[in-house]
């Protein structure tokens, strides 16, 4: 009989936190290119539409990650 999964009982490794920390600032890098993005939008167009979904863009990467 396979013996079942073990649970994590220590802290992340230093592999592990270097990851993470990579992650998180790669997503922030593409999260401030999209915004940039939205402005740029923004400022060449007035179609209410598009301001609508360029607001929504910005208010999800507002949004905290699940």
């Amino acid at each position: 009989m396979p013996n079942p999964p073990r649970r994590r009982t220590t802290q992340p490794g230093p592999g592990e936190r270097a990851a993470r920390t990579i992650a998180l600032r790669a997503a922030r890098t593409l999260a401030a290119t999209i915004r940039t993005e939205c402005d740029a939008i923004d400022a060449a167009t007035t179609d209410p539409t598009v301001r609508a979904a360029t607001a929504r863009i910005r208010a999800a990467l507002d949004q905290p990650a699940v």
